[in-house]
């Protein structure tokens, strides 16, 4: 397994440990795929620095407000859409 195909199937069991009530366990996972992202950033292109940054506030805005839901849809749509992005980038 990739790196980024690990980073897309941790988003998508944090994603569903999310709708499924379970938070502790999703924040735990989160808080791997935040390593693995840092692992990753210097790589990036400053654009999709700057895009990663922005979904990551919105998220940490979203999960203030413990609305679970909305952190699984930017996990699940906003995150994994930028991983397709990051994995392009990579193999270039």
């Amino acid at each position: 397994m990739t790196k980024v195909d690990k980073i897309k199937n941790d988003l998508h069991k944090a994603a569903d440990h999310f709708i499924l009530g379970e938070e502790s366990e999703a924040l735990t996972l989160l808080a791997e795929i935040s390593e693995q992202f840092i692992s990753v950033f210097d790589t990036l292109s400053p654009e999709l620095q700057t895009e990663l940054n922005q979904i990551i506030e919105a998220t940490i805005t979203t999960q203030s407000r413990q609305d679970w839901l909305g952190v699984a849809d930017y996990l699940k749509f906003e995150l994994i859409e930028l991983v397709d992005k990051i994995e392009i980038e990579l193999a270039r």
